[in-house]
């Protein structure tokens, strides 16, 4: 029986997501404005980061 999903690093991604819609919305990402893929691609790579560092915390 599983747990379901586990992300150790819940809080700080879904801050990293609200970030990235937020530039969207208010258009503050370089040079002059965010493209919604490029703010998510943006937020992906700073989710996988977290991942790796919280991931080897664990030994995993």
């Amino acid at each position: 029986m599983s747990e379901g999903a586990l992300i150790g690093v819940f809080p700080e991604a879904r801050q990293i997501v609200e970030k990235a819609i937020e530039k969207v919305l208010q258009k503050q990402a370089e040079p002059k404005q965010a493209e919604p893929k490029q703010a998510l691609d943006e937020a992906v790579k700073s989710i996988n980061s977290a991942l790796e560092k919280y991931n080897q915390t664990i030994g995993k």
